[in-house]
């Protein structure tokens, strides 16, 4: 299963890459698969395509995530065809380009791997000849499962800090007994390592006393705080790459003014509108092409200002809740 999944989402349907970004490792920490299917999911959801029947929002999503791009056509019979259905599919091949940077030419494939052939994309020079639409994520036509992937391994290792801080906050315990109990003891340690309550008791005939020593780390507790705050401000900054608002999350970080929090929404803005104007380009492309409306909204309704009775609409415009 895991190997298919690098195939085709890290792999973008050629073989050539199917090794690609193994450095990652993601696949082989399972809570690291947790945080970053919980990041994908989270992109997965931010636009809204409005598509025909015969073609999947949900694999058009994967396409735009995981390599940047899809491609829209006819497609009969397994080739193109002008009274076909309508099929995304993934980019995988560009061949030449204009002096513009637009493809000439490019393989299409769908989820498995299969190609539909070669393709003339649609352009403003080239809109008698094209038999294809390339709809782009953003206009850099940057796959954005690099940054996806990217914070989830930076989640991961906060993760792991802070679930050292947590044991750390019992301390380091120092049991003095006889040397037969040594095992006995070892056992009840690590049943309170899994969260039972152990008390040590002694018998008296030592002269170590009937108490044990405590020897506790007095900073764990000001670490742990600034791990969580950091971890806490690294789903802000990954939201915030994708023009999500986090403000709720970055009220509870230290030292952040309302002025920072309205630039970031500023950010936010630009960040979300690049990818909804490409995307909207795109498919007004398609729609033009082939003859049928494709349009994309967003799932959600915008905050501005951190000012929660101030809503924007999918369509610009102002409205008090």
């Amino acid at each position: 299963m895991f190997d298919f999944y690098d195939f085709f989402f890290f792999g973008m349907g050629c073989d050539s890459h199917r090794n690609a970004l193994r450095e990652a490792q993601i696949k082989q920490d399972w809570a690291g698969l947790n945080i970053f299917y919980t990041l994908l999911n989270i992109v997965m959801n931010i636009l809204k395509p409005n598509l025909p029947d015969t073609m999947d929002a949900r694999s058009f999503m994967m396409y735009l995530i995981c390599s940047g791009q899809a491609g829209i056509t006819r497609i009969k019979d397994g080739k193109y065809n002008p009274e076909g259905n309508l099929m995304n599919l993934n980019v995988s091949e560009m061949n030449n380009k204009t002096p513009y940077g637009l493809p000439l030419n490019l393989s299409l494939v769908d989820f498995t791997g299969k190609s539909y052939g070669r393709f003339i994309p649609y352009s403003p020079t080239n809109k008698d000849n094209a038999d294809c639409v390339v709809v782009y994520w953003n206009r850099k036509d940057v796959p954005p499962i690099y940054r996806i992937l990217w914070y989830a391994k930076r989640l991961v290792d906060l993760q792991a800090s802070i679930s050292a801080s947590i044991s750390n906050l019992k301390g380091t315990v120092v049991v003095r007994c006889e040397y037969e109990q040594e095992s006995a003891v070892k056992k009840a340690w690590q049943a309170a390592g899994e969260g039972l309550p152990v008390i040590f008791t002694y018998n008296g005939s030592s002269d170590f006393g009937s108490q044990p020593e405590l020897l506790c780390n007095n900073l764990t507790g000001d670490i742990l705080k600034q791990l969580m705050e950091t971890y806490d401000k690294t789903i802000a900054d990954f939201c915030g790459e994708f023009g999500l608002n986090a403000n709720m999350v970055m009220n509870k970080l230290s030292g952040v003014s309302d002025k920072e929090l309205s630039q970031n929404d500023e950010r936010n803005e630009i960040l979300l509108n690049t990818v909804l104007e490409s995307v909207k380009e795109g498919l007004k492309q398609a729609s033009e092409l082939f003859g049928e409306e494709m349009t994309v909204d967003l799932s959600f309704e915008r905050v501005y200002n951190s000012d929660e009775s101030e809503v924007q609409n999918n369509d610009g415009s102002l409205e008090e809740e």
